[in-house]
């Protein structure tokens, strides 16, 4: 793990030195398999499954106290680098309205996906047309729904917030804690008050998504047609495809396949979600010509 370590101004030092100041373990597992399911004259079939997971951990600080990344993230013995942190609810009281919390940051989300797949299937009939579907997925890894936060909780300009219908009252108050006059948002466990800025598990929200990515059709102009296209050519194709058709997830935001401003917070250690454009559907179509 290198990283500029502080040094004091009275050593010299114009900037603090990169230094490897721990160890971090990645391990994991990665396979592919590929099948032809169906041979016939008419229709071939061809299956591809592909998976990878991911074991992420500092084992090491060197010392160092923890210390944040990005937005809500931070790097912590024991944890994913750039897990996500956040004062975690121990208990709500919907009676007394009353939201008890931890007294420290704890984990509350992975940054990086544990376990991925992807399948694609390709159908050919005919040896003309040829089906392409894909699906792929990522699964245990979380994202910081800022524009949620921000709406709810900064602007109070939320449906969630203003309309006292849409939320369950445990959801309200483990989203805003407390609405009583004169009583904190929060309570730690020591007693002392926290705010909805420091306790923010409702929006460090599971990532886990299935997405049908791609759907592609081409047809191969067979050989005895390309006289008609045209002198000298040898080869020629017509493809329609389809991309990010349907996604399956539990996330509250519009896309949990985002990442906001990497270059202003944290790079690769943020994974957060403020008013961030989803992934667009599309439609191409392709003319391809070989002479």
């Amino acid at each position: 793990l290198i990283l500029a370590r502080p040094q004091p101004p009275s050593l010299g030092f114009q900037q603090n030195p990169l230094q490897n100041i721990g160890a971090v373990v990645n391990r994991g597992i990665e396979a592919a398999v590929t099948a032809s399911l169906l041979r016939t004259s008419p229709l071939q079939w061809d299956l591809r499954v592909g998976v990878n997971t991911l074991h992420n951990e500092l084992t090491d600080l060197g010392g160092i106290a923890p210390f944040v990344v990005g937005q809500s993230n931070y790097v912590m013995k024991g944890q994913q680098l750039g897990v996500f942190v956040t004062n975690r609810i121990r208990s709500i009281d919907v009676a007394n309205s009353k939201v008890i919390v931890s007294d420290t940051l704890e984990p509350a989300g992975n940054l990086f996906p544990t376990l991925e797949w992807n399948m694609t299937n390709t159908w050919t009939v005919l040896k003309d047309f040829r089906v392409v579907a894909s699906l792929d997925s990522k699964r245990n890894f979380s994202v910081y729904n800022f524009s949620d936060f921000f709406r709810e909780t900064q602007l109070r300009r939320s449906n969630r917030r203003l309309d006292p219908t849409v939320l369950s009252r445990y959801e309200f108050l483990r989203r805003y804690g407390s609405d009583v006059p004169g009583a904190p948002a929060f309570v730690r466990e020591n007693g002392t008050s926290a705010t909805v800025n420091e306790v923010q598990e409702a929006y460090i929200q599971p990532g886990d998504f299935t997405r049908f990515r791609e759907l592609s059709v081409t047809y191969n102009v067979p050989a005895r047609l390309l006289g008609g296209i045209g002198h000298g050519v040898q080869a020629a194709s017509i493809g329609l495809a389809m991309q990010n058709i349907k996604l399956w997830t539990n996330y509250q935001g519009a896309d949990p396949e985002v990442v906001g401003d990497v270059a202003r917070l944290g790079g690769l250690f943020s994974r957060f979600d403020f008013f961030t454009l989803p992934n667009p559907q599309k439609t191409v179509l392709r003319f391809n010509v070989t002479f």
